[in-house]
């Protein structure tokens, strides 16, 4: 590949040649021609096996920089081959290593399957599939292949064409999916796991006319499935409300917070650190450029919250849980030079961040992040 390519030359430059001339004379005094070529030929080889790698990181180093990806966007976790599966904006997917090495291409989104501009990703790995989302439908491949097996178009969905995308996606113990677009009043899509049927799962009808909202309900931005199954839950886009509905019931409910969530861009729900039978919600924010914690009790009524900003934070756009650390892809979106008027910054690498639930135990006691919450 052409990133192992790379990789491979930049470390054989400097193991191999850079040295050359002053290892040449030490190996050849002592050891003669002999050792020196199986020192090159031993060296050669593990680089070229990855028993090296420059990209080699700890939890003390949380970036995880991505050479040659531009836009990282949908991220999630696929616990059975400990791998983390992303995608960028241009519809390319890639596999991660949970330590952050190894980056290979898996494949690219074909515009007439998906479209590009991927910002979801979710694996279900008990039926073994791979949700795709991008602003133009859904696709579904198979985990294993990676062969496209479903693809379901925003306006198949709704039955009339979609103005502003769907914006997130979330999967059920069952593998049923719910998707939601932030330019509707509220509407959940569900996506029936065994047949692929779609249903406007939590409205009788659908709304009159797309794209525009109505003062009596509001528009949904991040969902998440709670860890405990049999519930979801959801952010109103604009007054930064979060809610809760029962899958059972379809009941709604809102949660009591003390501070607002603005403009989020995604939820990541795991079981709390304390395990106390709660959850710890992570808002990610890439106009904040901020992961807000959110800690709710097992009664889903009421939370807790503290936002964070730091420098390991460049306009994330998605997340996921991965063995108790928080894993978000730096986006740098809101600088796409077709997003904005101005140009474009001096170009950052692309990454994604690593943050641990010690590392954000830690910044709370001793804090040196700056606190963040506004419109």
């Amino acid at each position: 590949m052409k990133y192992s390519n790379s990789q491979f030359t930049v470390l054989k430059q400097i193991v191999i040649y850079y040295p050359h001339r002053r290892a040449n004379v030490l190996l050849r005094a002592s050891c003669g021609w002999l050792a020196h070529r199986i020192t090159v030929t031993c060296v050669s080889l593990a680089l070229v096996l990855g028993l090296w790698s420059f990209d080699t990181r700890s939890d003390d180093k949380p970036l995880v920089a991505l050479k040659e990806i531009t836009y990282p966007t949908g991220i999630d976790y696929w616990p059975a081959r400990k791998m983390v599966l992303f995608a960028d904006y241009g519809g390319t997917i890639y596999s991660m290593q949970e330590d952050g090495t190894r980056v290979a291409r898996l494949r690219v989104v074909r515009e007439r399957d998906c479209g590009t501009r991927v910002t979801r990703l979710r694996v279900d790995e008990a039926r073994k599939r791979l949700w795709v989302m991008s602003a133009a439908g859904i696709c579904v491949y198979n985990l294993q292949s990676l062969q496209l097996t479903r693809h379901l178009t925003a306006g198949d969905m709704s039955r009339y064409r979609l103005t502003n995308g769907l914006t997130d996606l979330a999967l059920d113990a069952q593998g049923n999916a719910y998707a939601i677009d932030t330019g509707i009043d509220p509407i959940v899509y569900r996506i029936e796991s065994a047949t692929f049927a779609v249903a406007i799962w939590n409205k009788a009808a659908p709304p009159r006319d797309a794209g525009v909202y109505s003062p009596q309900h509001f528009p949904l931005n991040a969902l998440a499935v709670t860890p405990q199954g049999g519930h979801l839950l959801y952010v109103n886009a604009y007054a930064g409300t979060l809610h809760v509905m029962d899958l059972n019931s379809k009941q709604h409910s809102t949660v009591s917070m003390p501070h607002k969530l603005y403009a989020v861009n995604a939820l990541i729900a795991a079981p709390a650190a304390t395990g106390a039978g709660g959850i710890d919600l992570y808002a990610v924010s890439a106009k904040n450029n901020s992961v807000t914690l959110v800690g709710l009790e097992g009664n889903l009524k009421a939370a807790r919250s503290r936002a964070f900003a730091t420098k390991y934070l460049d306009q994330p756009l998605a997340g996921t849980m991965v063995q108790g650390t928080v894993f978000v892809t730096n986006s740098q979106l809101l600088r796409h030079p077709k997003m904005v008027n101005e140009d474009r910054e001096a170009p950052r690498p692309f990454s994604i961040a690593r943050l641990s639930r010690q590392y954000f135990a830690e910044q709370a006691a001793h804090p040196i992040l700056d606190s963040v919450l506004g419109p």
